[in-house]
C-alpha cells in the first residue's frame, strides 16, 4: 500500500468514520539536496505535514540564497501535487482511454474523486513537449473540450503510443499549420472526417 519504500515509510494507519483508511507517511531519506545550489544537507530545520510527514533542511552553503528547503520525494509525489505519482499515473491512463467525463465516472467507481476538468488538465500537463520533428506515424482525431459544443484536435505518435500535442480547435488549417511546423511525418492515420485529409494533402501542394 505504501507508494514507494525507497522514499517513504508507513508511520501510522487509521480508520476514519468506519469508511476511510488514512495512512500517515514519513520520509525515510537521511539527507536532501538544496534546490538552489544542489548541495546535500543533513541538517533538519523542522517538519510539517503535507498529507505525509516531510522535513525542512538547512543548506550548508553560506552563499546560497535558499538557506531552508523542503526535501523532495520524486518517486512518491511531485512538487505542489495533491496526488501521489502512482495515483497520477492511474488517472492519466484512465483519461487517455476514456476522456474527462467518462474517466471521472470510472474514477469515482474506483474510489477516486476527480472531476473531468481536473483529469483533462492533468493530461495536458503530462503531454510530451512537441519537438521540431514530427513523428513518422501520426494519428489525428478530434476530442471534446465540451461535448457537443467545442472540439479540439489530438495528435499522437502511433509508434511510441504517446500524445504529442493538443490543438485548440478542429480545423484543416490549424492541423496543416502544425504539420508544416513539424516536418518528418510519413504516415497519417485519421478518422473519416475530410478536414484532416485536407490538412495532409495540403502538404503535397
Amino acid at each position: 500500500m505504501v507508494p514507494d519504500a525507497g522514499d517513504v515509510a508507513l508511520d501510522q494507519l487509521m480508520v476514519e468514520n468506519d469508511i476511510r483508511l488514512v495512512m500517515v507517511l514519513r520520509a525515510t531519506g537521511e539527507a536532501s539536496h538544496c534546490p538552489g545550489c544542489r548541495q546535500e544537507s543533513r541538517r533538519i530545520h523542522s517538519r510539517y505535514g503535507r498529507r505525509l510527514r516531510v522535513r525542512r533542511f538547512l543548506c550548508y552553503s553560506e552563499d546560497c540564497g535558499q538557506q531552508i528547503f523542503t526535501e523532495r520525494l520524486p518517486k512518491t509525489v511531485q512538487r505542489y501535487s495533491r496526488h501521489t505519482c502512482r495515483l497520477s499515473a492511474s488517472l492519466q491512463h484512465i483519461t487517455s482511454a476514456l476522456g474527462g467525463s467518462a474517466g471521472s465516472r470510472l474514477a469515482k467507481q474506483l474510489g477516486i474523486l476527480a472531476s473531468g476538468s481536473t483529469l483533462l488538465r492533468q493530461l495536458r500537463r503530462k503531454l510530451i513537449k512537441p519537438s521540431a520533428q514530427g513523428p513518422r506515424a501520426l494519428g489525428i482525431d478530434d476530442w471534446a473540450w465540451r461535448m457537443g459544443h467545442r472540439y479540439g484536435t489530438i495528435l499522437c505518435d502511433l509508434e511510441r503510443g504517446k500524445v504529442v500535442d493538443l490543438l485548440p480547435d478542429r480545423s484543416a488549417e490549424s492541423t496543416a499549420e502544425w504539420l508544416r511546423a513539424h516536418p518528418g511525418t510519413e504516415i497519417v492515420s485519421r478518422d473519416r472526417a475530410s478536414l484532416y485529409a485536407q490538412a495532409a494533402k495540403s502538404l503535397e501542394s
